[in-house]
């Protein structure tokens, strides 16, 4: 188990009901008896922070960290999967990414993670697709330091006419066919 996904599961499945903030030396003495020392949680405690995750707050006069909004946001979206008891639905759209990835390897690894996280899986390098809508797919390359394009396929039935008139639309809005 590695530090970093640990913090994240004790904020997203035991802090949210505790105001989503906790004492550093608490976060330690959680992640003790699951073999992680105290200078790895120290480690991912402070990456967490300079990537926005983890905001420095006061817990009972201790040195703590709570959870940024958008990690709230994150944490609440990934129980609302985890926990969902029916499928979601989905349209019969695919929703493709091209990326233009940054540079730098790390943050390329990362992107690969939040993309696969959001669902997309990479069909072609640098062309990645998903079966549902995420709005958020912007925010997670930008932040990244990559740029996207955007397209939307449809599978087609040449028995269904409607599908096909939704195609001659989508092409007249200027998107690829």
């Amino acid at each position: 188990m590695r530090a970093r996904s640990a913090l994240f599961d004790v904020y997203g499945d035991h802090l949210r009901s505790r105001g989503d903030q906790a004492p550093v030396s608490a976060l330690i003495r959680l992640l003790e008896p699951v073999g992680i020392a105290e200078p790895a949680v120290r480690t991912a405690i402070s990456r967490m922070a300079a990537q926005g995750w983890l905001e420095p707050t006061r817990v009972d006069r201790a040195p703590g960290y709570r959870a940024s909004p958008r990690a709230i946001e994150r944490l609440s979206e990934a129980a609302s999967r985890i926990y969902r008891s029916t499928p979601e639905p989905w349209d019969g759209r695919w929703r493709l990414v091209f990326l233009e990835a940054p540079r730098q390897r790390g943050e390329r690894a990362r992107l690969r993670r939040e993309l696969t996280y959001l669902g997309y899986a990479e069909h072609a390098p640098g062309v990645w697709l998903c079966p549902f809508d995420r709005p958020e797919v912007d925010e997670v390359v930008g932040l990244a330091g990559g740029t996207a394009r955007h397209a939307v396929a449809v599978e087609l039935d040449p028995v269904l006419e409607e599908q096909r008139d939704e195609v001659e639309r989508v092409g007249a809005l200027g998107m690829p066919r």
